[in-house]
């Protein structure tokens, strides 16, 4: 899904893809649960048998549901168009007074789409961007994606056991660092609810302003 859109349409299919698979889920458990019944009345089977039928039928939806995945093509996002997408975050960030620290991963992906079929991978992803920009001597860092956010500090812990060293980055959507440019409280901004502190950060800032 990241190969296949620009960066300002990513959140908003994230999200409805998130509610796609919650959807899926519910309704694929209610079916778990009426279609050996049902398989076994029009059959007229064992319990057992239904069971196994249901299970087979679910093989079988699985595989086509795979057809979709394959007929998928890389869409080339042409940043020559928009230009203002390789830098607009970085303006931003510039603008309240704050100093960027550029890394090669920022327009790469998360690895949030994968979290759920593939938590090794999606936390190698974390641990690759958390560690290059931490290592860069950057002191947080910002995203405008919700779930990027969710990623790379939910799941930061887990990409420092990974890699077995601390990263301890500090994640801030970038709303919150508006609202901290414009003096608001960081406890109502939701930083104390962080899983990776940010008093070190609040600090520094309190120290550079």
């Amino acid at each position: 899904m990241a190969e296949n859109s620009s960066p300002g349409e990513r959140i908003h299919l994230f999200a409805v893809g998130s509610g796609f698979r919650t959807l899926a889920a519910m309704l694929g458990a209610i079916v778990a649960g009426i279609l050996p019944a049902y398989l076994g009345d029009i059959y007229d089977i064992e319990i057992i048998e239904a069971y196994r039928l249901a299970v087979q039928f679910a093989i079988a939806w699985w595989f086509l549901s795979l057809i979709p995945a394959f007929l998928l093509r890389r869409l080339d996002v042409e940043f020559e168009e928009h230009p203002e997408r390789l830098d607009s975050l970085e303006k931003i960030i510039e603008t309240i007074g704050a100093t960027v620290v550029d890394f090669a991963g920022k327009t790469r992906c998360c690895g949030f789409p994968i979290l759920t079929i593939n938590e090794k991978n999606s936390v190698a992803m974390v641990a690759k961007h958390t560690s290059e920009v931490k290592d860069l001597g950057a002191d947080a860092m910002i995203t405008p994606c919700p779930l990027c956010h969710l990623n790379l500090d939910g799941y930061q812990p887990k990409a420092s056991k990974q890699l077995n060293r601390s990263i301890d980055l500090p994640i801030l959507h970038l709303p919150q660092l508006l609202g901290l440019a414009f003096g608001m409280d960081p406890k109502a901004l939701g930083l104390s609810r962080h899983i990776v502190p940010t008093h070190r950060f609040l600090s520094a800032m309190a120290m550079s302003g």
